[in-house]
């Protein structure tokens, strides 16, 4: 067992695995979703769509000549995952390459198990979360910034408080190269008083390993392109998956 690893705790990681039809092997997490369904807010259908959104888009930027991949809060390992969608849409001559960063020791040891040199895929334990991302020396060895990437920040919005959550998107299309795009996908809903009462119970039932539900103009506040870009059915009262890909303008 990693160090720092305490399945008796629910881990965000373990319960998005779960929801996307893994194992469950620990009672704590399946306790954990199980009281998060019981909250009535698609949860399950909402985790399904972010990684389908997150899977086409790196697909599409992929195609489209971009060939570093950087996944924050990657979560467990689960086929087909973003390096091998990137080795299969890259079209030049080089390799892709995907950094896997996430701080759950759980997490890095299934990555380092599985990941080869010839995956052209790497996982590196760090806090997403933490000031000066772009600055961490791992993620620089591997991964050259000064080229385009795509930062994918998929169901990792909703774990970061407003001002962490502010501060990553501002650094990724502040701090990556031009040509270079970040694929955000997290829930929202737009009843308020809904939006808080899923917050709250979340926490308490999850023992704080899912974070936060946002309606669309508290998370539109965490960067300024969300107010033009931001996609979602307005229609839709209840929870539901905001999807946008922010552009790192070209010189």
């Amino acid at each position: 067992m990693p160090r720092g690893t305490d399945f008796a705790v629910p881990s965000n990681a373990r319960m998005t695995n779960i929801l996307l039809g893994g194992p469950d092997r620990h009672l704590a997490d399946r306790e954990a979703v199980r009281s998060l369904e019981q909250l009535r807010f698609n949860l399950r259908q909402l985790t399904r769509e972010a990684r389908q959104f997150a899977g086409a888009a790196v697909g599409a930027l992929v195609d489209g000549g971009i060939r570093q991949v950087l996944d924050l809060g990657c979560g467990l390992p689960r086929t087909p995952d973003l390096h091998e969608i990137a080795a299969q849409r890259y079209r030049g001559r080089l390799r892709p390459r995907t950094l896997y960063c996430d701080r759950d020791p759980h997490v890095l040891k299934q990555w380092r198990a599985i990941l080869e040199e010839s995956d052209g895929a790497r996982v590196l334990g760090v806090d997403v979360s933490r000031p000066a991302l772009l600055s961490c020396g791992g993620l620089r060895t591997y991964l050259d910034l000064d080229l385009p990437v795509v930062a994918v920040v998929s169901g990792l919005l909703e774990c970061l408080t407003d001002t962490a959550a502010e501060r990553l998107l501002a650094t990724l299309t502040a701090g990556l190269a031009p040509g270079s795009a970040v694929v955000v996908a997290t829930p929202v809903c737009s009843i308020t008083a809904q939006a808080e009462l899923i917050t709250r119970q979340a926490r308490e039932v999850t023992a704080g390993a899912w974070g936060r539900m946002r309606t669309p103009y508290r998370l539109k506040a965490l960067h300024p392109a969300f107010s033009r870009q931001l996609m979602y059915d307005t229609s839709v009262s209840g929870p539901e998956l905001a999807t946008t890909i922010l552009d790192v303008p070209r010189c």
